[in-house]
C-alpha cells in the first residue's frame, strides 16, 4: 500500500503504464467542502518509498477530471468553473515542466468530453467541435509540445461518433469504438488505425455490432458488449486475436461490467457490486481470479474507476461503504503472474 496520507488525498481518475501509475489529488475544498483536484501525483512501485507530485495546476480550483501515462510523459483533462463551463486538454511532455495546451471546448453544452490515448511521441484524443456550422467528432493528435496537430478521422456528430482511443503496446496503432445511428437505433464497432501511414484508412476489429471500448495487449484484443448506450454497464466481454478474429467470451464473475482494462494475462474492471470482493479474468486460463475478499459485514469496498491493470500492475482502492466505520482509504498494488 501506498502511505495513507496519499491515499486519503487521491481524486476520481487513475492511470497506468505498467510501470508508473498516476492520478488526480485534491489540493483543497471549497468553500461548500467539495475538493478541488488541481495537483497530478506519480508512484512506481518497487522504486518509490512514497508518491511525489509532478504537476500543481496554475489555477488552483481546478479539477483534473483524467489523466494518461506513457514513458514518463503525460495528459490531462482539465476543467473549472470559474473560468467558465466546458474543459480543456493538456499535455505534460516531463514532470514539473508547463503544461501545452491541446484543445478546449467551443461545442454547446452537453457534448462529450474528450477520451484520450498515448503513444511515445504523441496524444490523441476525441472532440466535438463546431466546424462551418456542422457540430463534428473528431479524432485528433498532435505531439507532446503541441506541434504538429493532425485531424486523423472526422465526421458530422449525426453520422458517427468516435470514442474510447486506446493505442497497442507498441504505440503503432490506434484502437477506437464508433457510435452509428441506424434506422433500429444505432451500432456499436471496433477499429484500428495505423498511426504510422498517414491517411491510412481505418480496419474494422471482428465483426460485432455491440462492441466498444477496445484494447489490446498485442496478444489479446478484448471488448466490452454493451447495447442501447455506449456508457451503460456492459452485458460481457470478448477476447480475440489482435485482428478481432476467433472471438470468445471472458469468464466474468457478474453480468454486467465497466470500465475494463487489459494487462499481459489479466482484465481489470468494475462490478455493479462493489462491497466485498475484488476479482479479475485470467485470459490464459479464461478463469475469474478473486483477489481478495472480505466480509460485507466489514464494509471494505472497491472505489469505480480505482481498478486497472497495465501490464503485470495491479491498482486498486479500498474504501468504506458503511456510514458507521471511519475507515482510511487505502490504495493497493500488485504483481500479478505474467503469462
Amino acid at each position: 500500500m501506498i502511505p495513507e496520507s496519499w491515499a486519503k488525498t487521491t481524486g476520481i481518475t487513475v492511470a497506468s503504464d505498467g510501470t508508473e501509475v498516476v492520478w488526480s489529488a485534491i489540493n483543497a475544498l471549497d468553500p461548500r467542502g467539495q475538493p478541488y483536484m488541481a495537483d497530478i501525483v506519480s508512484f512506481v512501485p518497487g522504486r518509490d518509498a512514497e508518491p511525489r507530485i509532478i504537476y500543481r495546476h496554475p489555477d488552483r480550483d481546478s479539477l483534473i477530471l483524467d489523466v494518461a501515462v506513457r514513458h514518463g510523459r503525460y495528459a490531462f483533462q482539465e476543467g473549472n468553473v470559474r473560468l467558465g463551463p466546458g474543459w480543456r486538454l493538456w499535455a505534460l511532455p516531463r514532470p514539473n515542466e508547463p503544461a501545452v495546451l491541446l484543445d478546449k471546448d467551443d461545442a454547446p453544452d452537453g457534448m462529450p468530453t474528450p477520451l484520450m490515448a498515448l503513444t511515445d511521441d504523441r496524444v490523441i484524443w476525441t472532440a466535438v467541435h463546431p466546424r462551418q456550422g456542422v457540430l463534428t467528432y473528431e479524432l485528433r493528435s498532435a505531439r507532446f509540445d503541441g506541434t504538429d496537430p493532425r485531424v486523423l478521422l472526422s465526421s458530422p456528430l449525426d453520422k458517427l461518433q468516435y470514442w474510447m482511443p486506446t493505442t497497442s503496446p507498441d504505440g503503432r496503432y490506434v484502437l477506437y469504438a464508433t457510435v452509428e445511428p441506424v434506422d433500429s437505433g444505432y451500432r456499436y464497432r471496433i477499429f484500428s488505425l495505423d498511426l504510422t501511414r498517414p491517411g491510412a484508412t481505418p480496419v474494422r476489429l471482428g465483426t460485432s455490432e455491440e462492441a466498444t471500448e477496445p484494447h489490446t495487449n498485442g496478444t489479446n484484443l478484448i471488448w466490452r458488449v454493451v447495447s442501447s448506450n455506449i456508457a451503460n454497464w456492459g452485458s460481457g466481454l470478448m477476447s480475440a486475436d489482435p485482428t478481432g478474429s476467433n472471438p470468445r467470451d471472458i469468464a466474468l464473475p457478474v453480468p454486467h461490467i465497466i470500465n475494463a482494462t487489459v494487462g499481459r494475462r489479466f482484465v481489470a474492471y468494475d462490478t455493479l457490486e462493489v462491497v466485498g470482493k475484488l476479482t479479475l479474468s485470467d485470459l490464459k486460463t479464461n478463469k475469474v481470479v478473486t483477489v481478495e475478499e472480505w466480509p460485507k459485514a466489514d464494509g471494505v469496498g472497491y472505489q469505480r474507476g480505482w481498478t486497472i491493470v497495465a501490464g503485470d500492475l495491479l491498482i486498486f482502492r479500498r474504501v468504506s461503504t458503511l456510514d458507521n466505520v471511519s475507515k482510511s482509504a487505502e490504495v493497493c498494488w500488485a504483481i500479478l503472474p505474467s503469462p
